[in-house]
């Protein structure tokens, strides 16, 4: 579930060109209110999807059971969602990484480390770091101060990404 959307968000990275500007991004806040328009539906789809793969999980009994109920979620999540984060730039990517470990309490790093294991967390965090980003960056207000306005700014007026 989250591993397929950090792939997707991987992919992203790569896919995506850095874009060329004299102010850094995360300061750069009109740069960072475009972008929270495409990333943050990606962000609470996520995370409802976290939830809601969580809860699942909590009514399986057996390992068997609750591999084949990741494997399913997986497909779907990958089916559902593919193209919208496979849109992202590069500095959508790493806005979106940043912004899960702010509303799921975890980083993307714990994340496959949690529902995959170390060795695959490990092998995507080489990836991402190949193309300037970091699974394991957490996100704190103090050190991103312009998002944390245009977050709190925009959050009221947000809304998910509709079903298809």
């Amino acid at each position: 579930m989250i591993v397929q959307i950090i792939t997707l968000i991987l992919l992203a990275l790569m896919n995506g060109t850095a874009l060329k500007n004299d102010v850094p991004y995360f300061e750069n806040d009109s740069l960072i209110r475009n972008d929270l328009e495409i990333v943050w539906p990606l962000v609470q789809t996520v995370k409802i999807e976290y939830d809601l793969a969580n809860a699942q999980l909590a009514f399986l009994e057996t390992k068997a059971e609750k591999d084949q109920f990741l494997k399913e979620f997986e497909e779907f999540i990958k089916k559902k969602y593919f193209k919208e984060v496979f849109k992202l730039n590069f500095e959508q990517g790493k806005l979106l990484i940043l912004l899960i470990h702010k509303e799921i309490g975890k980083t993307a790093y714990e994340l496959l480390k949690e529902y995959r294991n170390i060795s695959r967390a490990n092998f995507w965090n080489r990836m991402a770091s190949m193309f300037g980003a970091s699974l394991k960056e957490e996100y704190t207000s103090e050190q991103y101060p312009t998002l944390e306005m245009v977050v709190q700014e925009k959050q009221p007026t947000f809304i998910l990404l509709s079903s298809p």
